[in-house]
């Protein structure tokens, strides 16, 4: 079983600058530690940690824990994302 993606975000910022780069709350990012990146995201995570989390595991890790709340997916523009992790 994969592990959960979401875990590693730390590593880019604070909840509070994910949440803000995704348009959604810090407690939905904080419940993707747990829960899961959703799967509509899976894009935007991979440009954001410039590949350092890929779309491809967040999808595997959606999949073998279907049935798990994915919340926070409100989705900004694939350059609202880049504008973020460009300041990074």
């Amino acid at each position: 079983m994969a592990s959960n993606p979401a875990l590693r975000l730390k590593q880019v910022g604070s909840n509070a600058e994910i949440a803000r780069c995704f348009g959604i709350s810090r407690e939905a990012v904080r419940l993707w530690m747990s829960n899961g990146i959703p799967p509509d995201l899976a894009l935007d995570v991979e440009e954001l940690t410039k590949g350092a989390i890929s779309a491809q595991e967040i999808l595997v890790f959606a999949r073998e824990h279907r049935g798990s709340s994915l919340v926070g997916s409100r989705k900004k523009t694939r350059t609202d994302a880049a504008r973020v992790a460009s300041r990074g």
